[in-house]
């Protein structure tokens, strides 16, 4: 339905979801915010393998 109506009047749709797989199969672009700084733009693929958005969903501690 989103997909529809997001071709039909060519709007942007903003989707608030914490479920990796559902954004990777419906969202072209994704960003990950992380205590309300935002950690990761791009493609789902690229955004969903960025080591702080891995340790912002795992817990583990990065370099960075």
């Amino acid at each position: 339905m989103l997909a529809e109506i997001h071709g039909r009047y060519k709007l942007a749709i903003v989707i608030i979801e914490h479920d990796i797989e559902t954004i990777s199969t419906l969202c072209p672009r994704a960003a990950v915010l992380n205590f309300g700084q935002l950690i990761a733009d791009g493609t789902p693929a690229s955004v969903f393998s960025h080591p702080d958005v891995v340790a912002s969903y795992t817990g583990a501690v990065t370099d960075a």
